[in-house]
């Protein structure tokens, strides 16, 4: 299945940048690599995929294999915020102001 998400994600397909992000996050099927998957669902966010700019506020909020930023954490989940993505609604009613 990797194979093919890559495919798909090379031609700048946001769900499927999303979906290697997950793998590479969770390690399904390769080493477990933070920043990979940082990659990926940056590339997806930038496109404008709600669920990929609320999965990089949630990595920037618990540290999930880097430093916490709040700052990061808080620009992802209002811009999936602003979609009604309502995780990232709830999400940033918990973080510290900046």
């Amino acid at each position: 299945a990797r194979y093919w998400y890559e495919q798909s994600a090379e031609q700048e397909n946001p769900r499927a940048q999303s979906k290697l992000g997950w793998i590479y996050l969770k390690g399904l099927g390769v080493k477990p690599d933070t920043r990979k998957a940082i990659l990926w669902y940056k590339e997806a966010a930038e496109q404008g995929y709600a669920h990929a700019q609320y999965t990089l506020g949630l990595i920037y909020r618990n540290g999930s294999g880097i430093n916490v930023n709040h700052y990061e954490s808080q620009k992802w989940l209002k811009l999936a915020a602003k979609q009604h993505y309502k995780n990232a609604e709830r999400l940033l009613a918990g973080l510290p102001a900046h």
